[in-house]
């Protein structure tokens, strides 16, 4: 039986004040959040929409406030079985991490999220990892911390697994992160969609969210890659994908991206 799969990067909570929009029209049965407020009464806004929260993890505080990424779920399909985190790899605090977060002014520690389910129709396990991995590194720094993140927790030996979220992977060395996901037996079903970013930052809300290097940077972003930056991935193993899509809202300065599945 299928069940839909939303990953959604909220831009500092932007976009969670609008989910229910989106929750509304396409009943997501798992959704990742990424950049959302960690406070635990600003989590709890999505339970009365019937969602329950598997778990969240803190990445980094911005104006004094928490954020990082949650995972909820549908309880009327699915079950917690377990849910845990871990920081990325110190990859990420080589030279060109550090040099770019010195100027920027950001202190950032980006985790990945576990959530293990059972689902209940099908009577399966489905293991889901939440991402959010650094902005100013390298692909190839990103590679190395997601092959790590692979080798962790042993995606070979899985079964069903959903890997997703926000990985900052910039247009280029497509064919490298093609050869890494073939390696682990992954399939990309996002690969349909060109691109998962807003450039715009007319909204100044969302504008004041971006340091002055990264707003500069968007803007020259904007001039080259409009059709080709996408950043936001959805991984998976184990399932048939049925379809795989674009969300056309501008709550954050990132598009959701809504998945059905159903098993291989």
């Amino acid at each position: 039986m299928r069940f839909k799969f939303l990953t959604y990067n909220t831009c500092f909570n932007h976009g969670f004040f609008d989910i229910d929009k989106i929750i509304k029209k396409y009943k997501p049965d798992i959704i990742c959040l990424q950049e959302v407020d960690t406070d635990i009464e600003n989590l709890k806004k999505i339970e009365k929409f019937g969602y329950l929260l598997a778990d969240f993890a803190n990445s980094f505080i911005k104006k004094g406030k928490i954020f990082g990424i949650a995972t909820f779920y549908n309880p009327k399909r699915f079950m917690v079985v377990n849910s845990d985190f871990i920081f990325l790899p110190k990859v990420f605090n080589q030279i060109i991490s550090s040099f770019f977060n010195l100027i920027a002014k950001i202190k950032e520690r980006r985790t990945v999220l576990e959530s293990v389910f059972y689902d209940i129709l099908n009577k399966r396990k489905i293991e889901v990892y939440n991402n959010h991995f650094p902005v100013f590194t390298t692909n190839g720094e990103k590679l190395r911390a997601l092959k790590s993140l692979f080798e962790y927790y042993q995606i070979k030996r899985k079964k069903h697994v959903i890997i997703t979220g926000d990985f900052n992977y910039l247009p280029y060395g497509r064919k490298s992160l093609e050869k890494l996901i073939f390696q682990y037996g992954l399939k990309e079903g996002t690969k349909n969609i060109n691109y998962t970013i807003i450039y715009s930052l007319k909204n100044k809300k969302i504008a004041k969210t971006y340091p002055t290097i990264a707003r500069f940077l968007t803007k020259i972003f904007s001039l080259f890659f409009t059709d080709r930056l996408k950043i936001d991935y959805t991984f998976y193993k184990g399932f048939k994908l049925i379809e795989s899509k674009r969300i056309e809202v501008e709550f954050s300065d990132h598009y959701p991206i809504i998945s059905i599945f159903d098993y291989e």
